[in-house]
């Protein structure tokens, strides 16, 4: 659209025309750029001032007043949320805000959406009551020791998970009592504890067993190393670890593959891996 400046030559006064339900009343100050602008009267009885190309294109035909009016969810309730006030419109989407209070004492802001389409219920809280143990709301995925379970049941039960074949298409399953749909997690957690340090992870003494109570400890990097089954010889069931202790010099292995404090490879006689991770 060509914009429309105040001269001699293309000065069109709209004075008295009408558009839409507005009535032109006089001429206004131009704006900024030039461009002419007037006041409209209009069929609500509220003044406005429009610029001329917007009554002339149709863009504007009233002050305002067709625009459906806002939902004002002030005092509403929506589950454990009850609307306090109206904020700033979010600054993206241009949603409405509105800051709620929890019944628990949260608050929150939240867009006036999702309160009206029930979205949104509480400030939080109320996931963290229905998991007893709290650990899937700590941080953005959960605690480590959350994280770990739900990682090994993916391996066993979801074909889609890219680790599967390695697990559940090799007929490793997980305990019921870590799968329960209720206590899963809860479970688990009481059966392994929390993780000894950051660097340890699940691990299966017996790799070709089950995720179970009694064949699972929280194992250091190079338990899960020496536990592989490519690492284990058929022949005597040594790691190859404990093979090359028997050709390397036990301190330079050592060095080189160093064990955090309390790992059992730090003993100087060889045992079965079984063993070791036992």
């Amino acid at each position: 659209m060509k914009t429309e400046t105040m001269t001699a030559h293309n000065f069109v006064d709209l004075t008295g025309q009408r558009f839409g339900k507005l009535t032109v009343v006089a001429r206004s100050k131009n704006n900024k750029r030039g461009q002419a602008r007037w006041r409209c009267l209009c069929d609500c009885g509220n003044d406005t001032v429009v610029w001329s190309g917007n009554l002339r294109s149709g863009s504007t035909t009233s002050c305002g007043c067709l625009k459906p009016k806002l939902n004002d969810l002030t005092g509403k309730r929506f589950g454990k949320l009850v609307v306090v006030r109206r904020g700033k419109n979010a600054a993206t989407s241009g949603n409405a805000m509105w800051h709620t209070r929890c019944d628990c004492g949260g608050k929150t802001f939240t867009p006036g959406n999702q309160l009206a389409n029930g979205w949104v219920t509480s400030c939080g809280c109320t996931s963290t009551k229905n998991r007893k143990h709290g650990q899937s709301v700590k941080g953005k995925h959960g605690s480590s020791e959350y994280r770990a379970w739900s990682g090994l049941k993916q391996r066993c039960l979801n074909p889609k998970c890219r680790e599967w074949h390695n697990y559940g298409g090799r007929g490793i399953k997980v305990h019921p009592r870590w799968t329960d749909p209720t206590n899963g997690f809860a479970n688990f957690y009481a059966d392994m504890g929390p993780k000894p340090s950051p660097k340890h992870s699940i691990e299966r003494v017996n790799v070709n067993g089950d995720y179970s109570p009694d064949n699972c400890i929280w194992g250091t990097p190079r338990q899960q190393v020496d536990n592989r089954r490519a690492h284990i010889t058929d022949a005597n069931k040594w790691t190859v670890y404990e093979q090359a202790r028997k050709f390397v010099i036990p301190d330079i292995l050592d060095a080189l593959y160093p064990a955090s404090p309390g790992s059992q490879h730090q003993q100087q006689e060889r045992m079965p891996a079984t063993l070791a991770c036992a």
